[in-house]
């Protein structure tokens, strides 16, 4: 199958409203970028074969479902352990370490099937709004960051689970492995944690506190992973991760994965699904548009691969403005330049 190139729309000078999400404000070029991607996962995941083939609704629409959200959902712990990226024992932040597998959760509560099950995973960030990591006194919950994309497409049907990852930040080897494989372990925690808990219900605890809530409720033959900044390369080599994550771990059945503004420190060629990256064309971070290369490594890994893979560039779009907490810390835009600065039209 032809592999499919994204078009680079030029945002336009109403395109750069606002709109508020608690107390953070993110623009709507932003808030429109990502939903189409995630609109693109759900045409992915939906029930009818044809669906893929439908016109694209606007992704600011909201769905026929009622979107119920879990502000902090606890689902056991996991124990990390990344590799020493130097070679020797890893010591420090790098050692292992056991943290909560934990974050926030939009579902369809008055859906009556079981709902597709799609897993974000934010980027690098600070950790703390108060105290030091990894024993903060009030966490950042960088997780919090996408609750305007996920109650969407919960309204839409699909149960969206944001994974907090503040304190894994804390135990990655910063200098070299960049915490990617910390992430694996945190993703198929994630998901092995949901999937036991679409069997029966787990009592509360400490560390649990989702009861009988997803019993039967999820649909685990359609998963999809979105994943910002370092979580795009996380969810992109979780796709080779999960095809050989030995037992007794489970395998999971993976429809779409979206990189959104990724870094690409593992080198990942994605196939054997719809793959998509996106990234702005004003990204002040990854400012070498890292999410190009997965795209073009993509095509040539399995040339009789029959999935398509995508690529958007975006026009006047920065790094942090995908996620409403990494926008209301600081404007990455602070250059003179014409068509990114402060002051450009589309910025």
């Amino acid at each position: 199958m032809r592999r499919h190139r994204g078009s680079s729309p030029a945002n336009h000078p109403t395109a750069d409203t606002t709109r508020s999400h608690g107390d953070h404000v993110i623009t709507r070029t932003h808030r429109r970028s990502a939903l189409l991607a995630l609109v693109v996962m759900s045409l992915l995941l939906a029930l009818a074969p044809g669906a893929a083939s439908a016109a694209l609704p606007d992704p600011l629409d909201r769905g026929p479902y009622t979107a119920t959200e879990i502000p902090q959902y606890l689902a056991g712990t996991v124990n990390l352990q990344e590799p020493n990226a130097g070679g020797g024992a890893t010591t420090g932040a790098a050692a292992a370490a056991t943290v909560q597998v934990r974050g926030s959760a939009w579902y369809p509560s008055d859906r009556a099937t079981p709902s597709p099950v799609i897993v974000l995973v934010h980027g690098n960030h600070s950790s703390c709004d108060s105290g030091s990591a990894p024993n903060c006194t009030a966490f950042k919950r960088n997780d919090r960051g996408y609750a305007y994309m996920a109650s969407n497409l919960a309204s839409w049907g699909y149960s969206v689970f944001s994974v907090d990852q503040d304190q894994l930040m804390y135990y990655q080897d910063n200098n070299m492995g960049k915490g990617m494989h910390q992430r694996r372990l945190m993703i198929a925690a994630t998901l092995d944690a949901l999937y036991a808990r679409n069997q029966a219900a787990v009592p509360d605890d400490a560390n649990n506190n989702l009861g009988g809530t997803f019993v039967g409720k999820l649909d685990f033959a359609r998963i999809g992973l979105m994943g910002h900044s370092r979580g795009g390369d996380a969810v992109t080599s979780f796709i080779d991760y999960n095809r050989t994550r030995p037992a007794p771990g489970r395998r999971y059945d993976l429809r779409g994965v979206i990189s959104l503004a990724p870094v690409d420190y593992e080198r990942k060629a994605p196939y054997g699904m719809p793959y998509m990256t996106e990234f702005g064309l004003c990204d002040g971070d990854v400012s070498n548009m890292q999410g190009a290369r997965f795209f073009e490594r993509s095509q040539y890994i399995n040339m009789s691969d029959p999935f398509p893979r995508i690529q958007l560039a975006v026009q006047g779009v920065n790094h942090n403005y995908y996620n409403s907490v990494w926008s209301a810390d600081s404007d990455e835009q602070s250059g003179a330049d014409v068509a990114c600065g402060p002051a450009a039209a589309n910025s």
